[in-house]
């Protein structure tokens, strides 16, 4: 069985339907009655759709101090990679400048090698000079102690002939 109520049965049977066995006939509404509960239900209409936008207020005002928050998160995290990327552009400054000393220290050191080269060539060819100046050196105090020998035997015979001159003379 289908439950209605009266006030549906009266629409669609018409005044007649408001009247049933046993029961008194209900008064039909003034206008005034009418007027007013159209304005409740207006009211109430109005009060649903007043909830609704306010709840609507309610989520949107949510979502966009969620959107608020992202974004300014989003530009913390832009403000610290340009952080990142300017500290990033200092270091490769630093890299580069470090690079250049580095080409400049490496220049450098193969002068100073070269020089070393150089020099050691040339302690080398004055070590073999030296070796043969010592050689020469030797040979010469060599040829000095003969010498020095041999004046030393004639000295001692020039002794010898002038004592043996002055033997004979006296």
């Amino acid at each position: 069985m289908i439950k209605t109520s009266n006030r549906n049965i009266s629409n669609k049977l018409g005044s007649s339907a408001n009247t049933h066995v046993g029961m008194p006939k209900k008064s039909l509404l003034t206008s005034e009655e009418v007027q007013n509960r159209k304005k409740q239900q207006k009211q109430q209409s109005n009060d649903r759709l007043s909830s609704r936008i306010d709840e609507e207020r309610r989520k949107n005002a949510e979502s966009q101090r969620f959107r608020d928050l992202e974004l300014k998160q989003l530009k913390d995290q832009s403000k610290m990679a340009d952080r990142e990327l300017g500290q990033t552009r200092d270091a490769m400054q630093l890299v580069q400048e470090e690079n250049h000393q580095l080409q400049n220290l490496k220049a450098r050191y193969n002068e100073l090698h070269l020089s070393h080269n150089q020099l050691q060539e040339k302690f080398n060819s004055l070590t073999d000079t030296h070796e043969i100046l010592c050689q020469q050196h030797a040979q010469l105090q060599a040829d000095h102690r003969i010498l020095q020998e041999k004046y030393h035997r004639t000295d001692q015979q020039a002794i010898i002939s002038r004592q043996e001159r002055n033997n004979t003379f006296q």
